[in-house]
């Protein structure tokens, strides 16, 4: 969504959805920050990572064992993409933005692959309740039946419309309590940035997962250990119980 709205607001004429969608072609820079050769289909550029973890295609297996290896000490984790994610954006790098938020969305993509398939009474409990949510667990849904076919760039023009759908939807809702949040206005099949009210963005918010890691680590839940942050035990402890609790 920022990466529309950067560009809606450099143009006062507006543009279409799909002049937009046009200009995204980001297979290069998701190869570059997945630190893989080239891009293909989703499933293409999949093997090609897991190939890196010495893993072969894709499957419930996989997942799990990816999960495991592609941890936050890897060069490619979700943790270094997303610090190169916030320069991208501060510099305001369309290209680096896409691809690094692309290249988190794959990693995902592996990592709750095995959601779909596992059938232990923990993991049903956390599918049924994710598959209803915009989640991991539903984008992996929505996307596994498209990955041998998509190329990277059909992946970045659905994700911009279900961006687009979510902030239509969320609008919509609070602005029936009277709280106008719609970031651009569609005239025709244009769409303009609502300078008048956001002229000031972007602007910079706190981040609420710092305010919500800082808690639990007061608490004692959570630990850093040299900038990576890990359960302690009794965060771990109170984790397995309660997932125990709501599978039972």
């Amino acid at each position: 969504m920022h990466a529309l709205l950067n560009e809606l607001k450099k143009r006062d004429e507006g543009m279409s959805f799909d002049d937009f969608l046009s200009m995204v072609g980001m297979g290069t820079s998701i190869s570059e920050a997945l630190k893989i050769s080239s891009t293909g289909t989703i499933k293409e550029t999949i093997g090609l990572l897991l190939k890196n973890y010495h893993l072969s295609e894709l499957n419930s297996n996989a997942s799990h064992q990816f999960d495991r290896l592609c941890n936050l000490e890897k060069e490619v984790s979700e943790k270094e993409l997303f610090g190169e994610l916030q320069r991208a954006i501060k510099d305001n790098n369309l290209e680096k933005t896409l691809g690094n938020a692309i290249a988190i969305l794959i990693l995902n993509y592996i990592r709750a692959y095995h959601l779909l398939d596992d059938v232990d009474v923990i993991t049903l409990w956390f599918t049924n309740r994710a598959l209803q949510e915009f989640s991991s667990a539903s984008f992996a849904q929505n996307i596994r039946s498209k990955t041998s076919t998509w190329m990277l760039d059909d992946l970045i023009r659905y994700c911009f419309k279900v961006v687009r759908d979510q902030h239509d939807s969320i609008a919509l809702d609070k602005l029936l309590y009277g709280n106008d949040t719609y970031r651009f206005e569609e005239k025709g099949n244009r769409l303009k940035f609502k300078m008048d009210v956001y002229p000031n963005y972007p602007s910079q918010r706190s981040s609420k997962i710092s305010s919500v890691l800082a808690i639990l680590e007061q608490l004692g839940l959570i630990e850093t250990h040299g900038n990576i942050k890990r359960l302690t035990h009794d965060g771990s402890k109170i984790l397995e119980d309660w997932l125990h609790a709501r599978a039972s």
